[in-house]
């Protein structure tokens, strides 16, 4: 079925709250199922075109809307397009009470996880001045001065004693802290035992200027933390780079709208939660820029398995994209 059902039952309006971008429960009859279109399986669920979303998010071109993904298990559907969860009742009854209604699968398990931090001072040794931070970042990584001076990005300064400090990276989801990672330094400028610490639980994905959910054009997938940086300096450059780009059948600013975008996975590899977050982000396009190539091809079967709204997937081979930043930094400022 393509479009809105004209019996569906009226939705129960909910508020958002903290991670969630929620507005929508229905409850239906498992024979409901049975007049959905069914667009694809991946595993544990069941992905369908959603029969809410033209009204509640507005048509588009297709009219196809296939991001309505079924947990058979569970008996719950969730929509990352229009916020929606449907729940099937037993027997004609509803199995369900708002207040039990899961979000989604993997938000359910970040909730319990993990809470938003409402002061990150309550959690970390954070100072007043971040100097020291800002130094050993444009140390590290010297392209840096031209990404903050454009649009900088938040970070904070963590002093835990004897010499080790660390440069502490918000986590923000809609506004909110999440998580964070803190990546040490020594004030003698020695090599610290640990190199970095991300706060304990499900990960949480890392965007420079935090991640709001709902449609996106384009995002660029790294490793880490620095990786998302090393891109941003990349689409400061992109131009340089434009018959490279233009080769693979995209145009520079298509291509220039993912590198804009740059999500770390904090990690290889591509976690149930991650997921859900580009999920939520609905991406038509997805550049992936893991630091070696065969993990850049995993996580491009992960995506296209899992991610419906994807059209289309490219592969950015350069390696580290933190180390490619500051060869291409280095380089300009030689000419």
């Amino acid at each position: 079925m393509i479009g809105p059902r004209k019996d569906t039952p009226k939705p129960l309006k909910r508020e958002s709250k903290g991670l969630s971008p929620v507005k929508f429960y229905e409850e239906v009859n498992e024979s409901f199922l049975s007049s959905l279109q069914e667009v694809s399986r991946n595993g544990r669920e069941i992905i369908y075109n959603c029969p809410w979303c033209e009204e509640r998010y507005g048509p588009n071109e297709k009219r196809f809307y296939p991001k309505l993904y079924y947990n058979p298990a569970k008996q719950v559907g969730y929509c990352f397009r229009c916020n929606t969860v449907m729940v099937i009742k037993s027997d004609g009854l509803s199995s369900l009470s708002e207040g039990e209604l899961p979000i989604s699968p993997s938000l359910g398990e970040i909730k319990k996880s993990i809470g938003p931090i409402n002061n990150l001072n309550l959690a970390l040794p954070i100072e007043n001045d971040k100097k020291k931070a800002l130094s050993y970042m444009l140390k590290r990584s010297p392209y840096l001065v031209e990404i903050l001076s454009e649009k900088p990005f938040e970070f904070y300064q963590a002093n835990f004693g004897n010499g080790l400090l660390g440069v502490v990276f918000p986590f923000k989801v809609e506004g909110e802290i999440w998580s964070y990672q803190v990546r040490f330094f020594r004030e003698d400028g020695g090599e610290p035992e640990t190199r970095y610490e991300t706060r304990p639980g499900i990960k949480v994905p890392y965007h420079p200027y935090g991640i709001s959910f709902g449609e996106v054009e384009a995002i660029t997938l790294v490793e880490g933390v620095f990786g998302t940086f090393g891109i941003l300096y990349l689409e400061k450059n992109i131009e340089i780079f434009s018959e490279e780009v233009e080769s693979l059948g995209i145009s520079v600013e298509s291509f220039r709208l993912a590198l804009k975008n740059p999500i770390a996975t904090l990690g290889y590899g591509i976690s149930e939660s991650v997921l859900w977050a580009i999920k939520s982000m609905a991406p038509l396009h997805v550049v992936i820029a893991m630091d070696e190539k065969r993990l850049s091809e995993q996580a491009r079967n992960i995506i296209i398995e899992n991610v419906t709204s994807v059209e289309r997937v490219d592969i950015l081979n350069i390696g580290d994209p933190d180390d490619f930043a500051k060869s291409l930094y280095s380089n300009l400022r030689e000419r």
